[in-house]
């Protein structure tokens, strides 16, 4: 996962990677024009509200 808060997120897709461990993705985070991080909407999701102080979840690292 990415260590900056996410500019974009796209979500609830059916993303094609060329990441052979992860053909195909429901949700895509991009920071500074590049992809960030890639997985299903609760992963991504929770890394934006991770990035939030005023919204972090408690489950957050």
């Amino acid at each position: 996962m990415a260590n900056s808060e996410p500019d974009v997120i796209f979500y609830n897709g059916k993303i094609t990677t060329l990441d052979e461990n992860h053909p195909e993705v429901m949700a895509i985070a991009l920071t500074g024009g590049f992809v960030s991080a890639i997985g299903s909407d609760k992963e991504i999701h929770a890394l934006a509200f991770c990035m939030r102080p005023w919204l972090r979840d408690p489950s957050c690292r």
